[in-house]
C-alpha cells in the first residue's frame, strides 16, 4: 500500500508513506513538498515510478498551485 499526505499540523510536508504489511506499519520513503501542501493523487506511471500530483503554495494561499513529482521507488 501506498499513501500520500500531509505528516505534520497546518497541511505541510506532504509525505509519500508505504506498508508492505496490510497497513499495521507506514515507513516514509519520500517527502514531496515539505512547504504548504494539501490534496494529492498517486498512480503508478511504472513498476518502479510513482507520479504524484499535489496542491501546493505559499503560507497564506496554499491552493494556489498544482504541482506533480515522480518518485523512483
Amino acid at each position: 500500500l501506498i499513501f500520500s499526505n500531509p505528516r505534520s499540523s497546518g497541511r505541510r510536508n506532504l509525505t509519500l508513506t508505504l506498508s508492505e504489511d496490510g497497513g499495521r506499519t507506514w515507513q516514509p520513503i519520500a517527502v514531496i513538498c515539505r512547504g504548504p501542501s494539501a490534496y494529492s493523487d498517486i498512480a503508478f506511471i511504472a513498476p518502479d515510478r510513482i507520479g504524484v500530483l499535489y496542491e501546493n503554495g505559499e503560507e497564506g494561499n496554499i491552493y494556489s498551485r498544482i504541482s506533480f513529482r515522480v518518485v523512483e521507488l
